[in-house]
């Protein structure tokens, strides 16, 4: 499969928020030690780490949340922003891929966002929304990118993965998460990684940039 997601269109749609970011993280879902997921919510019956012959869009794994038995709306929660106050504006970036078995809808993503009052998925306060298109359809990585801007609420934001699944077709992968805050008081955590690492926003902003200047080259 040839990526055509062109590199440099990501680089003037991203640059505007990657300048403005205060505090930056990353996950790529290289960690297997690591949590994959902070908390699920409905029927997500299974997630984990997937690694080559199996979808990864780049490293040696990737991220895989499967639903079982179809109903609703799952979703998994793979970030958390702490200490964020009311016009904080968050971004996120991420690759997902969905599986095409046989005829029917292929099963899909969105990336969502909701408040809490702590990290923590048991104290859910509230949806944040996220963006209306869907990535992963076709079985081909597809990025989706969104921006919130923190209601005050609360101090918590979780960022979530949410599975839109079909007959067989009951599985989605996501990989090479980045997510944002223009807050320099705030703290995030991401799933897959040991440690998380919290950069200021324009070093991270470079690295990012960077990776997806070199993803325009990669083939699968």
């Amino acid at each position: 499969m040839i990526r055509t997601f062109v590199a440099s269109a990501l680089l003037i749609a991203l640059s505007p928020s990657l300048a403005d970011a205060d505090v930056m993280s990353f996950t790529g879902w290289e960690d297997t030690s690591s949590n994959g997921v902070f908390g699920t919510f409905g029927n997500i019956s299974d997630f984990g780490y997937t690694s080559s012959p199996d979808p990864v869009y780049d490293g040696s794994h990737s991220l895989y949340l499967q639903e079982s038995p179809l109903s609703g709306t799952p979703n998994a929660v793979l970030a958390w922003v702490s200490g964020i106050s009311a016009g904080d504006v968050i971004t996120a970036s991420m690759w997902f891929r969905g599986t095409e078995a046989g005829s029917g809808n292929t099963s899909k993503a969105r990336i969502w966002g909701a408040y809490y009052d702590e990290t923590d998925t048991g104290t859910y306060d509230s949806s944040a929304g996220g963006n209306s298109d869907y990535a992963g359809e076709g079985g081909v990585w597809e990025m989706v990118s969104y921006t919130w801007t923190a209601n005050g609420n609360t101090s918590v934001f979780g960022l979530q993965a949410r599975v839109y699944a079909y007959g067989d077709n009951d599985t989605i992968w996501a990989d090479n998460l980045t997510i944002s805050v223009d807050n320099d008081a705030a703290m995030i955590e991401v799933a897959g990684v040991a440690g998380s690492p919290v950069v200021p926003g324009p070093a991270a902003g470079f690295a990012v940039l960077g990776g997806l200047a070199s993803a325009r080259r990669r083939r699968r």
